[in-house]
């Protein structure tokens, strides 16, 4: 089993090359390591921060998961704090809400982030609702984020839902799945762009 110590020793050493290959502010771990809790089976949790004019996120981060990953040999799950407004909160609040979510709760808002981290890439190229519609590649696969996004909605906890529910409008964002799944033909890309302006 790999120790906190040795993570963070690892990191500690590599962190003026990560920032400059992966243009990051801040890397840090989080969950069981960050307490020294570990067990076995348990995942290595990372925080990554990038630099807010960071472009190909969802590149940066397979390639520092492949070059973290080939030397610690681990798994390992991150959540990154500009690739989302999810959460209208500074990244130490999400660092403590992670803490206290269910592990069914906290997947799900993992896939919800890496969701919208795609869209953000599938829609950046464009300036216009129309340009965007035009592409079908990027509009389709940016209108199945948001339905993906969706569904996890609706495998969140009541708990959670009740307790974060004055920050973020569950209901709006499930409504919003309803209306691109069930009216995928009829999607109106207006309404999609606005929701990407935001």
């Amino acid at each position: 089993m790999i120790y906190q110590s040795q993570i963070l020793q690892y990191l500690a050493a590599n962190k003026q090359d990560f920032s400059r290959k992966y243009r990051l502010k801040k890397l840090g771990i989080f969950g069981s390591y960050a307490r020294n809790e570990q067990t076995p089976i348990s995942d290595l949790d990372l925080l990554i921060e990038f630099e807010d004019d960071t472009s190909d996120l969802t590149e940066k981060k397979d390639f520092l998961r492949k070059q973290i990953q080939s030397v610690l040999a681990y798994k390992w799950i991150y959540a990154g704090k500009n690739i989302s407004n999810l959460f209208s909160v500074n990244k130490f609040y999400r660092m403590q809400f992670m803490y206290s979510v269910s592990r069914r709760d906290y997947f799900c808002l993992l896939n919800m982030l890496d969701c919208i981290d795609k869209i953000r890439q599938y829609s950046s190229k464009f300036t216009s609702a129309d340009d965007f519609w035009e592409d079908n590649q990027a509009f389709e696969a940016s209108v199945m984020n948001f339905i993906i996004i969706g569904e996890m909605v609706e495998k969140l906890s009541v708990e959670l839902i009740d307790v974060s529910n004055n920050e973020i409008d569950w209901f709006k964002i499930k409504g919003f799945r309803n209306i691109l799944a069930h009216n995928y033909f009829g999607v109106d890309a207006e309404e999609v762009w606005l929701i990407l302006s935001i």
